[in-house]
């Protein structure tokens, strides 16, 4: 890493650390690095000058969900259990993918669901470790730091969180970051922003902090019981099941139910936390186990995992230990009694346009709402009004993760996230191969299914017109379909495609005739043989359509539809909306259905 003296008045791209904080096991954890900038003491971002070997190992995967990745310089490589981990890697998990990362001096990564975490430094000797989680969620179990320049650094777009000895949980997104100390020591919080490098919050267990980008850090405060849970649950790789209740206080014995699913033949429960003693104390069920918890005077608050053993794997939940005070506020709505819109999971066809709207978000008596801030991960899709108006059609088929932050005048902020899933819909070529079945079904729903029924130019006769030819003209069809060219524009939410069909069909008044082996009428004057048989000869004819689409929320649409025609006999038909020959037979002269604003090539 290249550090750069810089004067005021010139852009520094990294700061450079001169003085560098000694850790005691003991002592409150100091993770900022002194920077002198312009005559200011700069929060301290990266560990000093190193080295970096290459292939330098830093872990291994120990479990994991998939999908999950692995980005290693220029390659994507598949995630998989027991793969080892490098300096420099980036695991990256998809929707519904999980990971867990043992670091090669004990320290445990739990990934969440679409989240990309990069491993940047791990310095056993020297236990120096630097990650950068640049979006998602990552629950960390530290080992404990006694390098006097050791240090466990997470760095986000908001936010720098160092730890020693103690468990963290941390959800990145583009505008805020949050940070949970689940407990075991301390969590010192700062800001990347040199106009706030002189801020530093440092989280007890069970007290959690939000900061937004760009915007003046906010007080810590109290984590609720949801997100003490969710920080557990939404990490673990593990089948999740939930103590009931979620929350107790040191020294006190209670029964309680763990509850889940297949849980039958649970053989035993236990904590790996020295003073919590758990047994089992009736019969389990399918969907829980009545359980005795006792938790000893001397366990500090924080949220304790527990473990579930069962032949078919085991099951892992957490436990709360809190104050009696601390719970009761816990129980609030948390983020400072502000409460945005729940989360929710939303899917939508590709063009579909919609509403995200925040202004029902709740904020203690006595304050306002000051901002709003919405981003889509990944995108340069943002908004800093209440409402949030997300077109489809500028992202991706893919899975998405709409992210809001709230801020009152008091500098307490909320968050809030949802689930956008963007499916591709059906292609304007996949359409026109529907048409084609369409033809041949002789099903005019299924070939009328793609029509925009409000924007097609005289769409209620077009439709009349399918409707008589299939049923009351035509009696077999087969279609010969040639490679389609389509033109898309996908930001505009337009198409253009150009189909060329080869048509065999019969009718259902058609003379029938004697055919030969071929299915050929014999010329005129030419008796038939007596082998010969007696049908209908099949009626060639080829189109060229221009089919022009347009996009809405119920995805592509064909709003034009004009042919040039060559018919049985020679003739030629253009201009008609389906102009083939099928709908033009006996009306050649004269079309049903003109349309002037296609224009054919």
């Amino acid at each position: 890493m290249r550090h750069e003296r810089t004067t005021c008045g010139e852009r520094s791209r990294t700061f450079r650390p001169v003085v560098i904080p000694r850790w005691r096991d003991e002592a409150w954890m100091k993770w900022m690095l002194l920077v002198p900038l312009c005559g200011m003491v700069a929060l301290s971002l990266p560990f000093p000058a190193m080295a970096q070997t290459p292939a330098r190992e830093a872990g291994s995967i120990s479990a994991m969900i998939p999908v999950d990745h692995v980005l290693r310089q220029k390659k994507t490589l598949e995630a998989a259990k027991d793969m080892k981990l490098l300096w420099g890697d980036t695991v990256k998990t998809e929707r519904g993918g999980r990971v867990r990362v043992r670091l090669n001096d004990g320290s445990i990564l739990n990934v969440g669901s679409q989240s990309q975490l990069e491993i940047q430094t791990h310095d056993t000797q020297a236990q120096r470790t630097q990650l950068q989680l640049a979006y998602g969620r990552m629950r960390a179990s530290v080992v404990r730091i006694t390098q006097p320049d050791g240090g466990f650094q997470v760095r986000t777009t908001a936010a720098v969180a160092g730890v020693v000895g103690t468990d963290e949980f941390i959800e990145a997104a583009q505008i805020y970051t949050t940070v949970i100390a689940l407990g075991g020591g301390l969590v010192t919080v700062g800001s990347p922003n040199p106009l706030y490098a002189s801020f530093q919050s440092t989280l007890n267990p069970g007290e959690a902090i939000t900061l937004v980008t760009d915007q003046r850090p906010g007080e810590k405060r109290l984590a609720t019981d949801e997100e003490l849970g969710n920080a557990f649950g939404e990490t673990e790789v593990d089948e999740v099941v939930r103590m009931e209740p979620r929350a107790t206080f040191p020294g006190h014995t209670f029964q309680g139910r763990i509850v889940g699913s297949n849980m039958v033949g649970a053989t035993a429960v236990s904590f790996a936390r020295a003073g919590i003693s758990i047994s089992i104390s009736g019969p389990a069920t399918a969907n829980g186990i009545p359980v005795s918890i006792t938790v000893a005077q001397n366990v500090p608050h924080g949220t304790y995992p527990f473990t579930v053993e069962r032949p078919q794997g085991p099951q892992v939940g957490v436990l709360i230990v809190t104050s009696e005070e601390n719970a009761r506020k816990a129980g609030g709505v948390g983020s400072g009694g502000m409460k945005p819109p729940p989360s929710q999971i939303i899917t939508a066809t590709r063009g579909a346009k919609f509403v995200m709207d925040a202004s029902a978000t709740e904020t203690p008596a006595g304050t306002s709402i000051v901002a709003f801030l919405w981003n889509i991960g990944d995108t340069r899709l943002s908004s800093n009004q209440a409402q949030f108006t997300i077109n489809t059609s500028l992202l991706k088929p893919g899975d998405y993760v709409i992210q809001l932050a709230v801020i009152n005048d008091r500098g307490q902020s909320a968050t809030q996230r949802y689930n956008l899933t963007v499916a591709p819909g059906i292609q304007p070529v996949e359409i026109i191969r529907e048409l084609a079945t369409g033809y041949e079904s002789l099903q005019p729903n299924q070939f009328l299914k793609y029509f925009d029924e409000e924007n097609f130019r005289n769409y209620s006769g077009f439709a009349a017109a399918i409707d008589d030819s299939f049923r009351s003209q035509l009696e077999t069809v087969r279609v010969f379909q040639r490679p389609v060219n389509c033109t898309i524009s996908e930001e505009q939410d337009q198409a253009a495609c150009q189909a060329d069909f080869e048509l065999q069909f019969t009718k259902k008044e058609q003379p029938t005739e004697f055919l030969d082996a071929n299915g050929n009428p014999f010329p005129p004057g030419v008796p038939a043989p007596p082998n010969s048989t007696q049908g209908k000869r099949q009626l060639t004819g080829t189109e060229r359509s221009t089919i022009r689409f347009e996009r809405a929320d119920k995805g592509w649409k064909i709003t034009d539809y004009a042919a040039q025609v060559s018919c049985p006999g020679g003739n030629q038909v253009s201009g008609v909306n389906v102009g083939s020959c099928i709908l033009a037979l006996g009306s050649f002269s004269s079309p049903g259905f003109q349309i002037t604003n296609v224009l054919l090539p």
